[in-house]
């Protein structure tokens, strides 16, 4: 949940940062002068994306523990999982 909060208030910063951007027509300074609200919103979208992921991941993991009325343990990945093939 943590990761779900913290990706989220990024977000919401990073979507008014791209806004302002792209209202005032702010400028890279390079000689492309390529326009800032473009890489900021594929930032702020990815940032959205994180937001979602994780809730997504916080409400499966609840609604199976509500269906079996117990926590559900985590998988943890062993080494033995990792060496296998070798």
């Amino acid at each position: 949940m943590l990761l779900t909060a913290f990706a989220a208030i990024v977000a919401w910063y990073v979507w008014k940062l791209a806004l302002e951007s792209f209202t005032t027509d702010a400028r890279a300074m390079s000689i492309l002068r390529t326009p800032l609200f473009v890489p900021q919103t594929c930032m702020a979208l990815g940032f959205t994306l994180l937001a979602v992921q994780g809730a997504v991941i916080f409400f499966v993991g609840a609604s199976e523990s509500l269906g079996r009325q117990a926590l559900t343990p985590l998988p943890v990945l062993q080494v033995e999982d990792l060496t296998e093939g070798l």
